[in-house]
């Protein structure tokens, strides 16, 4: 381990504004986090983020589908004290409560299925009584996707 440590230690820059410990080896493409092999590849070295191997060096594993997240915000900081674990959905509140993102809703995600014009219609027909299945049945949904727009769990901005 100390191994690793050494190397990330010889990678960084210190940030004297806000104490980050800022990565200058190598960065994943495209996604503006450093990047370090843990090892030789022909012995089962792997590319792993630069602040997740900080974090292995300084405070030891990292639980099976756990993340290191950064406090600071900043991608290529590996100072142990700014990076703390959590789900992805940690990371996504932490997101939100700081600013960073807004939540993607309706036509927007990727994975829908319905339009900002189609609710209206839909709010119409659950109105007026008609089943969630039938609804679901012409809009190509579960009727679960209807009976959360039914309870306002879903489609609220339309």
């Amino acid at each position: 381990m100390t191994d690793l440590l050494d190397r990330i230690l010889s990678r960084i820059e210190p940030d004297t504004n806000g104490g980050c410990w800022l990565w200058t080896g190598a960065h994943m493409r495209g996604t503006g986090y450093g990047s370090i092999q843990t090892g030789s590849r022909r012995l089962g070295g792997q590319t792993i983020g630069a602040h997740r191997a900080s974090w292995i060096a300084h405070r030891g594993p990292i639980p099976a589908g756990i993340r290191v997240l950064h406090r600071c915000d900043v991608r290529l900081c590996v100072n142990p004290a700014h990076l703390f674990l959590g789900t992805a959905q940690d990371n996504m509140q932490d997101m939100l409560r700081k600013g960073r993102g807004r939540p993607i809703k309706g036509s927007a995600h990727s994975q829908a299925k319905l339009t900002e014009k189609d609710i209206p219609g839909i709010r119409i027909r659950l109105s007026s009584g008609e089943p969630c299945s039938s609804i679901a049945s012409d809009f190509g949904v579960d009727q679960c996707a209807i009976n959360a727009i039914r309870r306002g769990r879903t489609w609220k901005h339309a």
